[in-house]
């Protein structure tokens, strides 16, 4: 009963991280190559293979079992995906509540009807989520994912320190959207 709904959504993710790769690309952030699009639809292709071919070389990764036994390294891998899940959910309504108090002059296509309250309220409840996805997993899991999201942040940091940031520039789509 649940196997449409993962399969839909599976596609989904892959159109978002392809699309997130495809922008951080085109802003300088990684190569460029990996902005490519198909020349009929538009699709970033090569920002979907790349991400398609690293999650399923960690998939790969785990079958060997060299730390943890492949059930734990399910764990582990479901672990540090919701910790990134409900810490970026955090930051975008951080994001919202900044940019509705600091720029009430924007135009918006939506309103949200909550607002500044139920993106705080909404924080909140992430956050409770997260101490509770934190304390309620095992202990030898959360140690793992916590290290694992250290050492993957600490790389995109040293990446972004010593060289993406010299390669920044304003993407065409950004500079449409910006308030430049």
């Amino acid at each position: 009963m649940l196997v449409p709904g993962v399969f839909s959504s599976a596609y989904s993710f892959c159109f978002a991280y392809g699309r997130q790769i495809f922008a951080m690309s085109r802003s300088g952030l990684l190569p460029p190559i990996l902005s490519l699009t198909h020349s009929k639809t538009g699709t970033p292709w090569v920002a979907m293979t790349v991400g398609s071919a690293l999650g399923f070389l960690i998939c790969v990764f785990g079958t060997f079992e060299l730390i943890l036994n492949f059930r734990e390294y399910q764990q582990l891998v479901y672990c540090m995906m919701l910790t990134v899940a409900i810490t970026n959910y955090i930051f975008q309504l951080s994001c919202f509540i900044i940019l509705r108090v600091q720029f009430k002059m924007l135009t918006r296509k939506f309103n949200n009807r909550t607002g500044v309250i139920g993106a705080s309220l909404s924080i909140i409840i992430f956050f409770i989520a997260l101490l509770g996805q934190l304390g309620f997993t095992d202990p030898v899991v959360v140690r793992y994912s916590s290290i694992g999201l250290i050492v993957y942040f600490a790389i995109g940091m040293g990446y972004y320190t010593l060289h993406a940031r010299k390669n920044l520039i304003i993407s065409p789509e950004e500079q449409f959207v910006s308030l430049i």
